[in-house]
């Protein structure tokens, strides 16, 4: 069974091999057996879709939302270094799960439910215990229920968990609302009390993390204590951290305690492994936001970096405009990238050399900011994306960087190689028809104007040269609209040929399987009739 949320099936084939492949791959739904295509979606998702006139199949019922919370559950298995496959049936069919998660030593196995359909308490136990039958551990996944629509009854009886999407422009991140708790405790002053006790919920954490928690037993089930006003209804089930049962377990050794004595020293035990604890979760934050401003740090350390020289003298040139209206003299330092300065540009003053302002600060960094410094922002986009993680009372400023606009900022596209030249655009206003066969249907080329010439030009070069290609097909399809506007005759052939030929000569990456340099596979394609 082909798994299209793996670079290779999962069975060592390339995407290019059944995606617009001609012929056709022969692919066939595994749950009705119809015939089916691969497709890809607006926001690059890869995925399988049945072939008109199919039946009515389970697989093209579920959802979208199903479909998402579904790869959001592989994808977060596979993160934390278990297998994972999609739709994994038992032997003897009686149970089928979403995701089967697999230990990387084999020996254990859990199912990851995404549970969108209603379905009753005592329906999901007996398909829990079938999962149980076979050693598979189960966590059922739902989603939070609409406004005025009460939660799924089920919630507290298996082990399972609800979440929350959050759909962005790219992606749809899911995050936990119920189905994880916390112990909590409280010691009353009052001699003789015993100390109060309670598992309060914790929200709005990443359904991702979560995967990566239970998997590596750092969370696992527990079953609580029955309520006292309803004797007869089975404890709830939730999930929480292991130290979190221990203390739990302390706590009620404190309340079995008659003896004052005894009751105080084990309440300082207990407090004193919850400081012990918080400490070491201290720690962890601690070491994990490092680790994340580290990384961030040295990302924008290489996008500046990769700034071309006449990006730099832009935004030099718009710092200064802005210094000249502030009445300073400033110097711009492209070289250093400091977390006072939240990984921006430093602008230092001319004289003392002491810092004045930050050149398009990272948003993630905004924490370690220097409040005394001003923040200047190359677009209105950067500026409304940021201004709402910036700390009070930081003055922030937008710069009047010229060529803003795509059609006429090309020097960030431009690379080092043959200069593009006015002898490339033969009349880019008249187009010549391609030969028409008789009854053949040629599609004819559009007109183009000389901007949208000069950004596929620039676009194509900056592929030839840093790009890499796993097949011959991605090399075509980086030329094509500069191969298009040659035969078109927008484009001079041979001047376009000689700079596209010697861009790619500085690419020294190999395509897999082919032993040939990328000008020769080139060569052969500008070639072709």
């Amino acid at each position: 069974m082909l798994d299209a949320t793996l670079p290779d099936l999962g069975c060592g084939r390339r995407w290019e091999e059944v995606h617009v492949a001609r012929p056709r791959a022969p692919l066939t739904c595994p749950a009705c057996a119809h015939g089916s295509h691969a497709k890809i979606s607006p926001r690059g998702l890869r995925f399988f879709a049945h072939d008109p006139g199919a039946p009515c199949c389970r697989l093209a019922e579920e959802s979208l939302e199903h479909h998402l919370l579904k790869l959001e559950l592989l994808t977060a298995v596979r993160d934390a270094g278990w297998f994972a496959r999609l739709e994994v049936a038992a032997s003897d069919g009686s149970w089928r799960a979403d995701v089967l998660a697999t230990s990387p030593d084999g020996t254990h196995r859990m199912a990851w439910e995404a549970q969108l359909s209603p379905i009753g308490v005592d329906a999901i136990r007996a398909r829990t215990a079938k999962l149980a039958r076979d050693d598979v551990t189960v966590c059922w996944v739902a989603p939070a229920p609409k406004p005025g629509t009460p939660p799924a009854p089920w919630l507290d009886a298996v082990p399972a968990v609800e979440a929350t999407p959050t759909d962005t422009d790219t992606t749809v991140t899911w995050t936990l609302t119920h189905g994880l708790r916390r112990f909590a405790m409280c010691v009353d002053p009052a001699p003789g009390a015993a100390p109060r006790r309670w598992w309060e919920p914790v929200e709005g954490v990443p359904l991702s993390r979560f995967v990566g928690w239970v998997l590596k037993s750092t969370v696992t089930r527990h079953q609580g204590r029955g309520s006292r006003h309803a004797p007869t209804a089975p404890p709830p089930l939730w999930w929480t951290a292991r130290h979190y049962i221990t203390l739990e377990r302390e706590a009620a050794e404190i309340e079995a305690h008659a003896e004052a004595a005894a009751r105080d020293a084990l309440i300082a035990q207990a407090e004193a492994r919850q400081a012990e604890l918080d400490a070491e979760s201290d720690r962890h934050r601690a070491a994990e936001e490092h680790a994340r401003r580290r990384k961030a740090l040295a990302d924008r350390a290489g996008h500046w970096h990769a700034c071309s020289s006449a990006r730099r003298e832009q935004l030099t040139g718009a710092v200064h405009a802005w210094a000249e209206r502030e009445q300073l003299r400033v110097q711009v330092v492209f070289g250093a990238v400091a977390p006072h300065w939240a990984g921006g540009v430093a602008v230092l003053d001319g004289a003392s050399g002491a810092p004045v302002a930050t050149l398009t600060p990272a948003r993630g960094l905004l924490d370690g900011l220097d409040p005394a410094l001003t923040v200047l922002m190359e677009t209105r986009t950067q500026l409304r994306d940021i201004l709402p993680a910036l700390p009070p009372y930081v003055r922030v400023e937008r710069l009047q960087v010229p060529g803003e606009s795509r059609a006429r900022n090309l020097a960030d596209f431009l690379v080092a190689g043959p200069a593009i030249t006015d002898e490339m655009f033969q009349r880019p206003d008249k187009v010549v028809p391609r030969p028409r066969a008789y009854g053949a249907r040629v599609p004819q080329p559009r007109r183009r104007s000389r901007s949208a010439l000069l950004l596929d030009v620039t676009a194509a070069l900056e592929a030839l040269a840093r790009g890499r290609f796993l097949m011959d097909g991605a090399l075509v399809t980086a030329v094509k609209p500069v191969i298009d506007a040659m035969e078109c005759g927008q484009l001079d052939s041979e001047i376009t040929r000689d700079a596209l030929l010697a861009t790619v000569s500085e690419n020294t990456t190999r395509i897999p399987g082919d032993d040939r340099p990328l000008d020769a596979i080139l060569r052969t394609i500008l070639e072709r009739p």
